[in-house]
């Protein structure tokens, strides 16, 4: 199966869905359907040659190139369309696997295997005494055998790679559990805030959709260990605003900008003009679910961004950024730590989208309210190549100002920036300080609803955290301790 495949040859490699999508240029929920089983796609299919090149990109760009020609048995000197062909036949071909390695495969396969069933039929077993949903009434809803419903409680089978049956599963559970009112004890087993519990949250949970990738302990300490190790004293060299903005970018009088380069040309016009105004804007409006790659693939680019964001913070310019994140930690953690020095400067405010994306067009749009703007609409995979437009007539502006507005109805904060202490943010809530982490520049706070962190860099302050994954994982790690 492609969901077995793809999981072994992740886990061997040490890539994430998010590491895929970001190199094909795809939602990172669409790596984590095909991974868990919940999609499945044809061989010829665009989805399936995207999955491929993004694959590809990414070992070539890390250097594990030899370790997947490896995995998927071609010579590592072969050329592009040879190491292509022989990883499509790896992903899409069942009957692949070779001799000289079947045994240790089919070995390391079944361990995998099986302690994927074996957790799912915990968790099977326990929704099922939990709501009083046996085995017949289950096989009957899901047209299936009540023996086959058994093997699962067992944890002898799974059906994670069966997408049709493992949704309706999830779906009928979740029925049991909302119709029976026990949501608030499955949000406790959980431990997961009960107000933000949906069946979405719940399959993931059920099928261990992220099992393979770092767990919740790994990336919350790596997000500590960042926030541990910030200083407004040590900072990075950044470029002067003459040398991140030339004159010619600045007052260039381009309506439209084409492909990466032009959005990058865009973009600094966008934030040096910003600066350049004599009275600073009160507010920025930053959104963007294209692909990351026109800024990070360019350090230059990314240093003089860097500069001119830092600038405006300065000037006290607010910035509201929705982030393009799929209910995932592992791109949470990334976002924030990227952020992390614009935050410290308490000018941010960062939100997430509760509506899904969407996998046919992209949107960027950049805002200085009544001002200008850099906006953008493209097919997924047109980006590189695409048309980025500077609008500033009045018109354009205002309704981009209330297309922003309308997203930001259907938003939630992600970090937030509050110089209160615990008991002011949110009178109900119980929080408990956490002193032996091993992190010395900081405070920790937890609760199930919100967690708190301040550093000593600027005690008085803290980031608030109020996302149900990030409180979750932030438990999770302090149960490890």
């Amino acid at each position: 199966m492609l969901s077995d495949k793809l999981d072994n040859l992740m886990v061997a490699l040490k890539i994430s869905s998010v590491d895929i999508a970001g190199a094909a240029g795809f939602d990172r929920s669409n790596v984590s359907r095909l991974r868990s089983g919940s999609r499945q796609i044809p061989k010829e299919s665009s989805a399936a040659k995207k999955l491929v090149d993004g694959i590809l990109i990414y070992s070539e760009k890390n250097s594990l190139t030899p370790g997947l020609c490896s995995i998927i048995e071609v010579e590592e000197n072969s050329d592009s369309g040879s190491i292509r062909e022989a990883l499509n036949e790896y992903l899409f071909t069942d009957e692949f696997i070779s001799e000289k390695k079947s045994v240790r495969k089919n070995k390391e396969q079944s361990l995998n295997t099986g302690e994927q069933s074996r957790n799912f039929g915990k968790k099977l077993d326990l929704i099922m005494n939990m709501t009083g949903l046996i085995n017949v009434n289950l096989s009957r809803i899901l047209h299936v055998d009540a023996s086959l419903i058994s093997r699962y409680r067992k944890g002898l089978l799974s059906p994670r790679s069966n997408q049709t049956l493992s949704i309706s599963l999830s779906d009928a559970l979740w029925t049991a559990v909302t119709k029976n009112g026990k949501t608030d004890e499955l949000a406790h087993i959980m431990s997961f805030p009960p107000k933000s519990l949906n069946k979405e949250f719940f399959y993931d949970w059920l099928f261990d959709v992220n099992s393979g990738e770092s767990t919740d302990s790994d990336i919350i300490k790596k997000l500590l260990s960042k926030f541990d190790a910030f200083s407004e004293t040590i900072v990075m060299p950044l470029p002067s605003f003459t040398e991140a903005a030339p004159d010619a970018m600045l007052n260039s009088s381009y309506s439209e900008y084409r492909g990466y380069e032009g959005l990058r040309e865009a973009v600094i016009r966008f934030l040096g003009n910003i600066i350049q105004k004599e009275k600073a804007p009160k507010e920025l409006y930053l959104y963007s679910d294209q692909n990351m790659d026109w800024m990070t693939e360019d350090s230059e680019f990314l240093k003089k961004w860097a500069a001119l964001m830092s600038i405006i913070v300065k000037r006290n310019t607010k910035i509201k950024i929705i982030h393009n994140i799929e209910r995932n930690l592992s791109e949470m953690s990334s976002a924030i730590i990227s952020w992390l020095p614009l935050y410290m400067s308490g000018m941010v405010e960062s939100y997430y989208c509760i509506k899904p994306g969407g996998e046919r067009f992209s949107h960027t749009l950049f805002l200085c309210p009544d001002e200008f703007c850099i906006e953008g609409s493209h097919v997924i995979g047109m980006e590189k190549s695409g048309i980025y437009r500077f609008r500033k007539e009045k018109e354009h502006l205002a309704f981009f100002k209330e297309s922003f507005s309308r997203l930001m109805k259907n938003t939630r904060p992600l970090v937030h920036f509050s110089s209160a202490y615990p008991s002011k943010i949110s009178p109900n809530t119980v929080y408990k300080e956490y002193p032996e982490l091993p992190f010395r520049n900081m405070k920790v706070w937890v609760s199930k609803e919100a967690v708190r962190i301040s550093h000593s860099a600027s005690p008085d302050a803290a980031m608030i955290f109020t996302h149900p994954l990030m409180c979750r994982a932030f438990n999770s790690y302090i149960k490890e301790l």
